[in-house]
């Protein structure tokens, strides 16, 4: 896995058992060899105890990394290593499909900061992957013999369009047993709407589960159901198939919104002296709240510096704790404005080059801003751009309810908790702002 900070390569070691599926990950390095392999190797075969016992056999590839000794630690312990053939990953099929379906799952839905983070990645994913995730067992060996076609039960049926020659001649063989009594049909069991609701919940909540990953879910869970009819539940709710391309950004957004920071520049041309004058902000992803960090008619790279500085020292006061701060590949966000997040504990994260939509809450807080505010006024100078976005920035955080996931249509200091009562309409006062451009509405004391 490749390290999204410092853009250096982890090496993770791991081990499968064949027949349970059961994975072992005895670590992570940046610096894999043959010494480390081994050690790695040793401390694995003093975990498992009888398991290791019971093995016989470990398959592995001819990479560097396995030495002799690497072999002669499995021998002490009763285990011969099998290596495959040249260019023959096939014939390591169960690790190269955990691979996989580890990097499907969550390597490449995340992005990984350093070694430690991903240790703790991959140990959080293998006790769900041991304990949690179903798996599918091995195919067992095809009978002897010409295989027998099943009969469907709905043969007897009339059909709804012209049947080809070998469905009419099966629909007449299951009506003869039937008639003769030497064949029962089971009857049709409708399927419950709440196992039709915990179908489509899974599918929803989960766009890269197929039909075979569904239903070993629902095995755990206790409901049955066949795949052909999770087949038929998903095609009529239009629910389409399983895709890798899931949008991992936008995965990441949504599991780490209480966390994240966004912050960006806007410019706002003052009508009196034409000159434009630049606008600091950033904005909180989960409840949409808004700080303004200031604005200067020449923006630097020590001003946003210092702004950092203020605005890291504002969250440590508050007690505020976030994750990551994404920001765009703007000559002004230097390596020392990132130093200052660093002591606080947030990691700043670059978008992509010509990629604003990575960035899109704050993009989506900027458009909002020029169609409400800054579009519909003549800015005379700097001094009236601050009092003007000060008092939008107060009624966005204050007075004005949000779309969004979560949002509830509140505004971001509402109290999520509270319940407002229905009042008569006679005691719902407005208040305006900005001369009027935009109202507050409130409920009378």
């Amino acid at each position: 896995m490749d390290c999204a900070l410092t853009l250096q390569r982890l090496y993770c070691l791991f081990v499968i058992e064949a027949g349970s599926r059961c994975v072992h990950i005895p670590g992570v390095t940046a610096h894999p060899d043959g010494l480390r392999t081994t050690q790695q190797i040793r401390n694995l075969l003093i975990d498992p105890g009888d398991r290791a016992a019971n093995s016989r056999f470990l398959v592995r590839d001819r990479a560097g990394q396995f030495t002799e000794s690497f072999d002669t630690a499995l021998a002490g312990a009763g285990i011969e290593a099998a290596k495959i053939p040249p260019r023959s990953p096939r014939a390591n099929a169960c690790a190269e499909r955990f691979v996989l379906t580890a990097r499907t799952e969550v390597t490449d839905r995340m992005l990984i900061f350093g070694e430690r983070h991903l240790r703790l990645v991959l140990s959080e994913y293998e006790s769900h992957y041991n304990g949690r995730r179903p798996s599918q067992p091995p195919a067992p060996p095809a009978p002897a013999g010409p295989p027998r076609r099943r009969p469907r039960p709905e043969a007897d049926q009339a059909p709804t369009r012209p049947r080809r020659a070998h469905q009419r001649i099966q629909a007449s063989r299951v009506e003869a047993q039937v008639k003769s009594g030497s064949r029962v049909l089971e009857p049709y069991t409708p399927v419950q709407h709440e196992l039709v609701a915990l179908i489509v919940r899974l599918a929803r909540e989960n766009t890269r589960w197929g039909v075979v990953r569904i239903q070993g879910e629902l095995r755990r869970l206790g409901p049955r159901a066949a795949a052909s009819t999770i087949r038929k539940i998903l095609r009529a709710h239009r629910i389409p198939p399983p895709t890798r391309n899931d949008g991992s950004w936008r995965v990441f957004l949504r599991a780490h919104a209480a966390t994240l920071l966004a912050t960006d520049f806007f410019h706002v041309d003052c009508a009196i002296t034409l000159t434009r004058l630049y606008v600091a902000f950033v904005i909180e992803h989960q409840t949409r709240r808004v700080h303004l960090l200031g604005i200067t008619r020449h923006p630097t790279g020590q001003w946003a510096t210092q702004l950092a500085r203020n605005f890291a020292t504002d969250l440590e006061d508050a007690g505020c704790r976030f994750a990551y701060l994404i920001r765009d590949r703007d000559a002004k966000f230097t390596a020392a404005f990132d130093a200052v997040f660093t002591p606080i504990g947030t990691a700043v994260l670059p978008i992509a080059p010509q990629a604003p939509r990575m960035n899109a809450y704050a993009e989506r807080f900027v458009r909002t801003a020029r169609a409400e505010c800054t579009d519909r006024m003549l800015i005379a100078s700097e001094r009236h751009l601050r009092v003007i976005l000060a008092d939008y920035i107060n009624h966005y955080n204050t007075g004005r309810s949000h779309q969004g996931e979560g949002m509830g249509l509140r505004a971001p200091d509402d109290d999520p908790d509270l319940i407002t009562f229905p009042v008569p309409a006679a005691r719902i006062q407005r208040r305006a702002r900005l001369a009027g451009l935009i109202s507050d509405y409130r409920q009378a004391a």
